[in-house]
């Protein structure tokens, strides 16, 4: 980045920030704050700093916003796979599936086989117990044969199946492709270093176009299991960066004064809101160098939630006089 970033402007918005994070089973963080105020600076710095306890991914859901519910949801698994491979967290040559990663799948593929295998054996049993036992059993033997040829063909195609996945969204138009086993390897490539907690940040909600903006935020929320604690994929923690009072206005104009904002918004975060604005930083800092208010007016330095990372070269000018 270009501009220098001055942790002193930030020293207790970053310990408001600690003790909100910290607050029990708080997996869903909303970030709110001005547009153009420096949240995404903030975070970027802050998890800089932090890298020894989380591990984070951001996403900026703006080129989203074009796309069908359906495809939104492919993207995001695209990005995830991106910064994961980047980081060399997975890897598709290294990574080996387990049977028991492979039933699930075996059995919802071959559901109506099993199903039928099972009621063969059963309606072979009479009144020898034995007889019917035996042919559950020799029932279950097949199925065991047919999940172990399963098994065998699942890992050479999974492995394929990746980076067909990748081919597919930069080249295919138009057709929904739900590839489980990618939400399978993304969630390990995320367990890799269980000593680290694991953030996901959406960030620019304010850069999304007010009429696609609560489509996304539907889509997020059906997709990553908002209501529930975790999500799919196993981050620790999800933020969303936004300003809810912006959101709050175009909520209220889209569906009507009257209609509840809090209801809709409170699934997103699990505590409260978390409010971004480091005026306090900013005016100690301001004493710190003596600056009076008088000088601040002349300086025109505006003490409000609009406040940026620069202070204006005040500060060079200000120790150059000294």
């Amino acid at each position: 980045m270009s501009e220098k970033f001055i942790p002193e402007l930030v020293e207790q918005v970053s310990k408001d920030f600690d003790h909100h994070l910290a607050i029990n089973k708080n997996s869903r963080i909303l970030f709110s704050g001005r547009y153009g105020i420096g949240k995404t600076v903030f975070l970027e710095h802050y998890f800089a700093e932090r890298k020894k306890e989380y591990y984070t991914i951001r996403l900026a859901p703006v080129n989203y916003s074009v796309s069908s519910n359906e495809d939104i949801f492919r993207y995001i698994k695209y990005d995830l796979l991106v910064k994961l491979l980047a980081d060399k967290r997975i890897s598709f040559e290294d990574y080996d599936f387990t049977k028991w990663e492979a039933l699930p799948f075996f059995v919802q593929t071959e559901f109506g086989k099993i199903v039928q295998g099972i009621f063969r054996g059963l309606s072979k049993l009479g009144p020898s117990k034995k007889y019917g036992g035996d042919a559950i059993y020799k029932e279950l033997e097949i199925l065991g044969k047919e999940f172990e040829k399963y098994y065998d063909d699942f890992k050479d195609k999974g492995k394929k199946g990746f980076s067909a996945f990748s081919k597919q969204l930069e080249e295919e138009e138009g057709s929904i492709y739900e590839y489980n086993l990618i939400t399978e390897f993304i969630s390990k490539g995320l367990e890799t270093k269980p000593e680290l907690q694991n953030v996901l940040i959406i960030d620019d909600l304010d850069r999304i176009d007010p009429g696609h903006i609560f489509r996304l935020l539907n889509v997020f929320s059906a997709h990553m299991d908002y209501k529930e604690e975790g999500d799919k994929f196993g981050f620790d923690k999800i933020i969303l960066v936004c300003d809810v009072n912006n959101l709050r206005n175009i909520f209220h104009c889209k569906y009507g004064a009257d209609t509840d904002f809090n209801g809709y918004i409170d699934k997103f975060y699990s505590s409260k809101v978390f409010y971004f604005d480091n005026k306090n930083d900013l005016k100690r800092l301001l004493g710190n160098y003596g600056i009076s208010r008088m000088q601040r007016r002349k300086q025109n330095l505006r003490l409000n939630s609009d406040i940026k990372w620069n202070v204006p070269s005040f500060f060079s000018r200000s120790k150059g006089s000294r």
